[in-house]
């Protein structure tokens, strides 16, 4: 439910920070970092927030992130390292499917078309993969 001024949140209470803004049959969201209004789909989920949204654009957050890397490079390469080497048979299988399988197949479930992603089941065995589509490979992932 939107109202003039502000959101009514899940608990019944209005929030006058994030405010929705209607117009021509569309929800948008003015950010604060730009201060242009925008559709919805163009902000990040965030569960904190009140709206249900972060409080900037997607631009402003990918210039956001390309400034904090060129001020902190260092931390930044610390913490891809570290995730490298936590899931290296990961980033190895990974390359070795990448090379022996560059072109995308359909999805292996019956009846889905769509454009598969490589899924390993065991890391183990790089070469051995199934193709899945997006949806279907985050809700198996989501599973295990």
């Amino acid at each position: 439910m939107v109202l003039k001024g502000g959101v009514l949140t899940k608990t019944g209470k209005v929030n006058r920070r994030s405010v929705f803004i209607h117009r021509d049959n569309q929800l948008l969201k003015r950010c604060t970092v730009c201060k242009q209004v925008r559709p919805l789909a163009e902000f990040n989920k965030n569960k904190s927030t009140p709206s249900g949204l972060e409080y900037f654009c997607k631009n402003c957050n990918v210039l956001r992130f390309r400034s904090y890397y060129k001020n902190n490079p260092d931390k930044c390469r610390a913490i891809a390292n570290k995730s490298m080497h936590k899931h290296k048979d990961r980033m190895q299988a990974r390359s070795i499917a990448n090379h022996y399988y560059p072109i995308a197949k359909t999805c292996s479930i019956i009846n889905c078309n769509d454009l598969g992603e490589r899924h390993h089941e065991d890391y183990a065995k790089p070469k051995t993969i199934v193709w899945l589509c997006r949806k279907h490979h985050a809700g198996l992932c989501k599973n295990t």
